[in-house]
């Protein structure tokens, strides 16, 4: 203890201040001792921990709070590092999965929006060149002539939302050579597929219509043949010598050849055969026009008889517009529209390829961006 009027250390017994010389009251010695081991008893608490209502207590209880709160922060910031590491996981599998359109706008979220815009774009060019040739198949598959109309229609409408879709792509501005370079063959190839669109609209009317005519001559060919045979048949019953007969029959031969080499072409699809039977038909019709000259000749009443069936049979199998010139020119659009359909669909091949070409280049662009 100390001396209360110079501070001078006492010893715990000490009635006078040897410094001072002043006595140290008795209340005074007993009051130092309880205040040093409430000291103690402080120091005591703060350092055991147990609880009192003194300002050990308050320490201890303060320290383990904060000491809670310390674990509670860790803990989160812990959990917080976990959620982002598999975000990031999860986040990295996606993107290099193959990026679907709407999973590579949120990838290039942030990044060079005119990359964004120019994919967005090739996108809706592709998705429309694929809802044109869909709707060029159902043209090719109408049945009816309304059907047709309607659906040309349609495929025109298709054609000019395709048109402008790709307008609207080649009028973004680019500094990469190689995407300018795609996006300028996808022009030139599109403008050959928008041609080709065109002439299969017309052949496939054309077509329609030559089919209808030509399976009408072809009815009507197979239904009078035997008919028209009957006749000539009764005619050469009533000739008067052997000559008539024999000019007769050989007309008959040489009908028969012209129809054989008739049903060979219209029961063909190959145009080279068809184009070569029709050259031996008319090789034979002209040996058949001079055996009906030489019946007109000897037996006059043929040509009022059966005069016009044999010019009808003559146009039929001979002229461009007969049966089988009808036939001719239905295999050739048949097959003109086929091919048509083939380049259409190499073209829209080659479109989407220089398309996807040019996605990649965007891509990697986007990826690469900073």
């Amino acid at each position: 203890m100390k001396c209360q009027f110079c501070n001078f250390e006492l010893r715990d017994k000490a009635k006078f201040c040897p410094l001072c010389g002043r006595d140290v009251p008795p209340f005074y010695s007993d009051y130092r001792k309880k205040d040093n081991f409430s000291s103690r008893q402080s120091d005591i608490f703060s350092k055991t921990g147990k609880k009192g209502n003194n300002a050990g207590s308050k320490r201890f209880s303060e320290e383990r709070k904060s000491n809670t709160a310390l674990k509670v922060i860790a803990c989160s910031a812990a959990l917080i590092l976990i959620i982002a590491g598999t975000a990031g996981i999860v986040l990295s599998n996606y993107v290099s999965e193959d990026v679907t359109y709407n999973g590579l706008l949120s990838y290039l979220n942030g990044t060079d929006r005119k990359y964004r815009e120019l994919y967005n774009k090739t996108y809706e060019t592709e998705i429309n060149l694929l809802s044109l040739n869909m709707q060029l198949n159902n043209v090719i598959y109408a049945k009816t002539d309304d059907e047709l109309t309607s659906q040309i229609k349609i495929l025109n409408s298709s054609r000019n939302e395709f048109e402008n879709s790709l307008n609207r792509l080649t009028d973004l501005s680019t500094d990469d050579e190689e995407v300018i370079r795609g996006m300028s063959k996808v022009a030139d190839l599109s403008r050959s597929y928008l041609d080709i669109i065109d002439t299969i609209a017309d052949l496939k009317r054309q077509n329609m219509e030559l089919t209808i005519k030509a399976n009408k001559s072809q009815a009507d060919f197979i239904a009078w043949r035997p008919v028209f045979r009957q006749m000539i048949q009764e005619l050469k019953l009533k000739a008067t010598d052997d000559y008539v007969d024999n000019v007769m029959l050989n007309l008959l031969t040489y009908q028969s050849l012209v129809e054989k080499k008739v049903l060979e072409a219209l029961g063909s699809d190959n145009y080279d055969e068809i184009v070569k039977d029709r050259k031996s038909v008319g090789v034979f019709i002209v040996e058949y026009e001079e055996w009906a000259d030489n019946l007109y000749s000897e037996m006059p009443e043929a040509r009022d008889e059966i005069g016009a069936l044999i010019a009808n049979f003559k146009y039929s199998c001979s002229d461009d517009n007969g049966v089988v010139g009808q036939h001719e020119n239905l295999v050739k659009t048949t097959n003109d529209l086929a091919n048509s359909m083939y380049n259409a669909s190499k073209q829209i091949n080659y479109i989407k390829a220089e398309i996807n070409r040019i996605q990649e280049n965007l891509e990697y662009l986007s990826n690469n961006f900073s």
